[in-house]
């Protein structure tokens, strides 16, 4: 049968559109940008967003049906332009859609080899022998249902193509429909070239079967593209050693990384999971929580332009903990990720993983999560930006364990205090205090005394408080710190905690019109090298007496700082300069700024040096004694 006949509508359905700036993007972001005020005097990347009347014009469309028609879930398979910050050594779009095409001219339908495809007849062995055939690709025709009671093992490549209205009625209890693993089931041996295009899944099991379309061990070469589940994840990638029980996180130590312990090189990472591509999905569990896509022992991984709801992506390169293979020395083998143009909602998390190298994270739409947005926990040089996040119970944007060469600019992150009851909402998922209060964090968690394991940037972002108490950062021991350029809105800016390494918070406008329940410190520091300058902060509400609108905390004794060029608006409040230390010895610069006063802690009079500091009225700055230091908000429960 011609393409025509059986695939050729894959090449008329999907057209061509630039992704950005197209009204199906407008409609699609319309639920992500409801969440923020129209408010456009801040910009992030230097690009202003969406307008009051442009909001106004936008239509959402909701996740639930498996049969959603394209527009409603990623970009439909559209070909065109790719962005402009697709990795190099990715296959392009394009040529992902052309192959399904292509055999798609090629496809033998499923009836061929014996399936009922009624709804009503297991059809699993009818696919297992499809699968193991020889044939190019394997059709699911038109309109056909196909029934799974469960497990189908296939140990080669294979190509499985579903037709306009086709769909898979899972009644299983296994863990997936296709399990995918080389034939001789070895450590070092691998399955070639898996492609899932345009096939649609409705879980029918009883109870909460936690199934995934498919699970892969050592596969290289797998496209999963165009699918619609409901009920289902859509795929877990692992390795081999995982499966036959070589790898045991916990067998290692500081000096010995489990995975080599498993077999792994130690020297590099032709031995992973590679080429991985998961575009255009749709997955919509139903409940908390599934995924779109978790990779383990992987490289070059991408997914793009999915959509999940109760559903999320992560990774796993070992164990971030020191023992488990996360000291900084030790290889990352979950690397060379693009997740991008995705939108997640109803999860732990929107995405985040352990020990990722080289991963970026853009442009995804995350919301009502019970953990996080993005993480990176021991992961080394990746970077998150132009993330929309929004309502997340502990922290938007966070780092756990080491955490080297990371970076969050361009983002937005808003925050209304609703979060705190999603794992009621959900049933489940209760981790840690679930303040919904933070936008960003550190969890440093047993690397604290590590030379320059965790150097971290926030840059150009936008954070937004809009609940019952005020936004913070939540610190922990960082060796380089940098907060620099951003906007935050009822937000508080203090990253003190205990004696850290470098901190840089400079050129940041923090707004404030709420009451803050209790004194705090709109910006602070208290590392061993401290530079606080050329940040704005405008205040338009009274705010409690004990309150800083810059404080420093000496914690070493030979700890220094910098506080310059800082300006106040509104309000006045003072600066305040102390030590947690006897006998301090360090020295503190505190010049050219404005506040309502300076207040010096006695432990550090006789150090600080200060000139150039003015009043609101443009007086010269009184100096005053400090009777209590601003206290840090909140504490971290």
């Amino acid at each position: 049968m011609s393409i025509v006949g059986r695939y050729g509508w894959i090449s008329t359905w999907w057209r061509v559109r630039r992704r950005r700036c197209s009204a199906r993007t407008l409609s699609k972001q319309g639920a992500w940008l409801s969440y923020w005020q129209p408010d456009c005097d801040f910009m992030i990347g230097r690009r202003r967003f969406l307008t009051g009347s442009a909001l106004g014009l936008i239509a959402v469309a909701g996740l639930g049906a498996c049969e959603a028609a394209p527009s409603q879930y990623g970009d439909g398979g559209q070909t065109g332009t790719v962005p402009d910050d697709w990795p190099e050594w990715a296959e392009q779009p394009d040529a992902i859609f052309a192959k399904a095409a292509d055999l798609g001219e090629r496809a033998v339908s499923l009836a061929e080899f014996g399936a009922a495809l009624d709804g009503e007849t297991d059809d699993r062995a009818a696919l297992e022998r499809a699968l193991m055939s020889d044939a190019p690709a394997i059709l699911l025709p038109p309109n056909a249902v196909m029934r799974l009671d469960g497990q189908v093992t296939v140990t080669k490549g294979f190509a499985l193509l579903g037709g306009p209205g086709a769909r898979i009625d899972w009644y299983g209890s296994d863990r997936c429909a296709i399990l995918v693993r080389p034939a001789d089931n070895g450590p070092d041996s691998y399955v070639h070239g898996i492609r899932i295009d345009n096939i649609s899944v409705q879980n029918r099991a009883d109870g909460e079967n936690a199934a995934s379309l498919i699970n892969t061990y050592n596969a290289r070469g797998v496209y999963l593209t165009r699918n619609r589940l409901n009920g289902v994840s859509l795929a877990v990638t692992r390795h081999q050693r995982q499966a036959l029980g070589l790898y045991k996180t916990g067998a290692g130590s500081r000096a010995s990384d489990p995975a080599v312990l498993a077999g792994f090189s130690s020297r590099d990472f032709d031995d992973l999971s590679e080429d991985i591509y998961v575009l255009d999905n749709l997955v919509d569990y139903g409940r908390y929580q599934g995924s779109v896509l978790r990779f383990e022992f992987a490289r070059r991984v991408v997914a793009w332009r999915n959509i999940g709801n109760y559903a999320k992506v992560s990774w796993w390169g070992g164990g971030a903990r020191m023992k488990e293979g996360g000291a900084p020395e030790h290889l990352r083998r979950a690397r060379q990720a693009y997740i991008a143009d995705n939108e997640f909602r109803h999860a732990n998390g929107g995405v985040y993983g352990n020990n990722g190298q080289h991963i970026v994270v853009a442009r995804n739409r995350i919301s009502d999560m019970t953990d996080v947005g993005v993480d990176f926990e021991g992961c080394m040089d990746c970077v998150a930006y132009e993330n929309d996040i929004a309502n997340i119970a502990n922290f938007p944007f966070a780092t756990f364990y080491a955490a080297r060469n990371i970076e969050f600019r361009d983002n937005r992150a808003f925050q209304d205090g609703s979060a705190e009851k999603n794992w009621r909402r959900y049933g489940k998922g209760r981790y840690g205090s679930q303040r919904a209060l933070y936008m960003c964090a550190l969890r440093s968690a047993g690397f604290g005394k590590e030379q320059d394991a965790i150097s971290i940037r926030f840059l150009r972002n936008r954070m937004e408080y809009t609940g019952p108490l005020v936004g913070a950062c939540a610190s922990s021991y960082f060796g380089d710190l940098v907060f620099e350029d951003n906007d935050l809105i009822n937000v508080c800016s203090d990253w003190r905690y205990r004696l850290t390494g470098r901190l840089t918070i400079r050129g940041n406008r923090l707004r404030f019109d709420k009451q803050v329940p209790e004194p705090v410190a709109l910006i602070a520091g208290a590392a061993s090298e401290t530079l606080i300058e050329d940040n704005v902060v405008t205040i338009g509400t009274a705010l409690p007496q004990g309150t800083a609108v810059i404080a420093i905390e000496a914690m070493g004794r030979q700890a220094s700082g910098e506080i310059r060029n800082n300006r106040l608006i509104g309000t006045p409040l003072p600066i305040m300069a102390g030590a947690t230390v006897n006998n301090y010895r360090g020295e503190i610069e505190i010049t050219n700024n404005q506040a309502s006063m300076l207040l010096l802690d006695p432990e550090v009079t006789g150090r600080v040096a200060h000139s150039g500091n003015s009043d609101l009225a443009g007086f010269p700055l009184q100096v005053g004694p400090l009777n209590r230091m601003a206290p840090r908000y909140p504490v971290v429960g």
